[in-house]
């Protein structure tokens, strides 16, 4: 019997072929002893054990992958192909997208947001869209109206303007709005909207009264009228009294000049008596 060596580097042997335990700075790998396990294995105890994955070239510990076998993927320490939802391709490995976004090809911009955030223009996920945007199918859009601040899910109807600007509805069958710094003749600003003055009219600081009317309308007591009503005559838009109120009708020009008295009385002198005078005879209808 003779007593034959192990194999190179080795301290303990079952046989010349089969190593047991290697000596400091070697690793048991397949029965012999090498400096470096080399991919697909990891030191362990003095011993080359391979990862758990078999597409990991180079892992941790047995469990936590490192690096991955082309076309295979490193995600959370394992071989995965493709990656996953909310994650992207980049050097082997599988990033997360932004915060809060469902599917992405690199870290910005985001695809798609998850719900209920939106995917703003720069391709950050928010949960409401930016001042001057709309929301399309969880998309922000720019609003269609200039200075418009919100606008609904179609982007041409603003909801919202600036500050220093009103929302105008346009007259018509399409209701389209517009942002005005003033709103126009026959509204009036309420809060951050132009609100329509009441009917024919043309000027007012709220729904009534009116302040100013559309020809060839006249403003009475605060409405706009097609015609004064009786002891009023009309004087630069308007229907002012007459300054008797026995009068039916006066002159414009002098509001004390009466024209037509209301029954029972007579006109006298442009002025309403309750009887002709002695040396006078009604004549006529006045």
């Amino acid at each position: 019997r003779k007593c034959n060596p192990c194999s190179k580097n080795c301290l303990n042997c079952v046989n010349i072929k089969k190593c047991k335990i290697c000596e400091e700075g070697f690793y048991l790998k397949n029965g012999i002893c090498v400096p470096h396990c080399g991919l697909f294995y990891v030191p362990v105890d003095g011993k080359c054990q391979p990862c758990n994955d078999k597409d990991c070239e180079v892992c941790k510990d047995s469990k936590k992958c490192n690096r991955c076998k082309k076309p295979k993927l490193l995600y959370n320490g394992k071989c995965v192909n493709p990656c996953p939802v909310t994650t992207f391709k980049q050097n082997g490995k599988c990033l997360p997208c932004t915060k809060n976004c469902g599917s992405c090809k690199n870290k910005l911009p985001c695809i798609k947001c998850d719900k209920p955030y939106k995917l703003q223009p720069n391709g950050t996920c928010k949960k409401a869209c930016s001042d001057g945007y709309g929301d399309i199918n969880g998309e922000c859009h720019p609003c269609k109206t200039k200075q418009c601040r919100k606008c609904n899910s179609n982007v041409i109807t603003c909801d919202e303007c600036e500050d220093k600007y009103y929302l105008f509805i346009i007259p018509g069958g399409k209701k389209d709005k517009k942002c005005l710094p003033v709103c126009p003749k026959g509204t009036y600003k309420n809060g951050k909207n132009c609100t329509p003055c009441s009917l024919h009219c043309n000027k007012c600081k709220s729904k009534i009264p009116c302040n100013e009317c559309v020809k060839p309308y006249v403003l009475h007591l605060g409405k706009c009228v097609s015609n004064c009503k009786t002891g009023y005559v009309k004087v630069n838009g308007k229907c002012v009294p007459c300054t008797d109120k026995k009068c039916v009708d006066c002159d414009g020009n002098n509001l004390a000049k009466c024209n037509k008295c209301k029954k029972p009385l007579y006109w006298f002198n442009f002025k309403c008596v309750p009887k002709c005078p002695k040396g006078y005879i009604l004549v006529g209808s006045k």
